[in-house]
């Protein structure tokens, strides 16, 4: 979980997730912790997640804007990323993006 306000980084952060329901709580337990409103909560799903997923429509029950993430646009991509979702894989395709 990384959650921010502008530009400013307010909480990165693990959690082991095997269930559905502990991904939800993860959520709602940081946004509790942060008094942020999870209805006025902008989240972005990014990496290996599919649309329509039960984690998906869970959290879209309880955040007011659930969207999935898009690939950085600095790079060229192949033909081969056309048919791939543009949130899976961000975490392997911007990676080196946190090295100087």
């Amino acid at each position: 979980i990384v959650v921010s306000q502008g530009k400013k980084l307010m909480l990165y952060n693990s959690f082991p997730c095997t269930e559905v329901q502990e991904c939800a709580y993860y959520v709602m337990f940081v946004a509790e912790q942060l008094k942020l409103s999870p209805g006025e909560l902008e989240l972005v799903l990014l990496g290996n997640i599919s649309k329509e997923s039960a984690v998906e429509n869970l959290l879209s029950q309880y955040i007011g804007n659930v969207t999935f993430g898009k690939r950085p646009v600095m790079f060229e991509y192949s033909y081969g990323f056309n048919d791939l979702p543009s949130h899976l894989f961000f975490p392997l395709i911007s990676q080196h993006l946190c090295a100087s």
